[in-house]
Parts: C-alpha cells; structure tokens; sequence
C-alpha cells in the first residue's frame, strides 16, 4: 500500500518495523536510506518522500487500510523500534544516526531542493523544499551535534495515545 499518493499509494516508503496497539491498529516506521531522503535526483523516487518516519493504520472501522502520518523523525536519521506499554500511554520510539550524512547542522545550513511532483489526478507541478543540511536533534541549540536517542511519546491528559 506504500507508494507515491499520485500512483494510488498511501504516501509512504521502505515500511520497516511494526507494531499492534490493543485496539489492533496498525504502528509503521518507514527506513529510507539517507541518501534518498529528500533528494529529487533519487532514481527510484523515494526522495520525495522526506524524512523517516511514523505512521498509523487503522485495521478496523471507516478508516480502517488508510495510511496517517503520525510523526516525522529528524534530518538524516532512521526511525525504529516503535513499542507500547501496557497501558497504552506511552509510545516508545527509537532515532538512530541523526545527522548521518552531513553530520552537525552548522549555522542553521539549509538547501533549496524542486522536486518534480504529480497531483492525484496526474498535472505535473514542481515543490520547493528548503531542507537542512545536518542535525542538531534533540538540542534545540543551533551547532549542537546531533544524538540518537529513545523518546517515549504521551498524550498530556494521561490517557491512552489511542
């Protein structure tokens, strides 16, 4: 079901890791390889793609085999490993290697990259991204070097994510 929305595909990549909440729905992490990520030269047309990330399928109900962005991992990096607690209310999720091609996002460095792209109906039209070049996740410091890490992801009122 992966697949360029303009070519009937759900809007996603390289599916990797899974996992079933309780309720049964459907948790994927997409691994791109770094040098596809948001590279509009990329022959097989990952690239416009973006970066790694995670996403949410119901298996049940009117939604149920759609495909729902839920989270988009930093420059350059994998997303892995989604895991659930017990109750529900916590999501764990690793970030490996951010930064893994340009290393530390020196000076808030950036590129213009167009992306030649189609509606789902087929017109042709060009995107312009402006993407950085490297990581300083999870600082929010600029020129800080990037770290792989493990975040746990929680609703603020305690309930279960889902």
């Amino acid at each position: 079901m992966g697949g360029n929305p303009a070519e009937g595909g759900a809007g996603f990549s390289n599916p990797d890791n899974l996992v079933f909440d309780q309720k049964g729905n459907l948790w994927m992490v997409n691994d791109m390889s770094t040098s596809k990520q948001n590279n509009p030269k990329d022959k097989q047309g990952v690239g416009c793609f973006g970066n790694n990330s995670i996403w949410f399928i119901p298996t049940s109900g009117y939604d149920a085999g759609n495909a729902y962005l839920f989270g988009i991992g930093p420059m350059e990096c994998e997303t892995t490993g989604p895991f659930f607690t017990q109750d529900q209310q916590t999501l764990f999720l690793s970030i490996q290697h951010p930064g893994e091609v340009h290393g530390i996002r020196q000076n808030a460095a950036k590129e213009t990259r167009e992306f030649e792209m189609k509606t789902t109906d087929g017109q042709s039209f060009k995107q312009t991204r402006s993407v950085p070049l490297g990581s300083n996740w999870p600082s929010k410091n600029p020129n800080d070097p990037p770290k792989p890490a493990v975040v746990a992801i929680r609703r603020t009122n305690a309930q279960p994510i889902i």
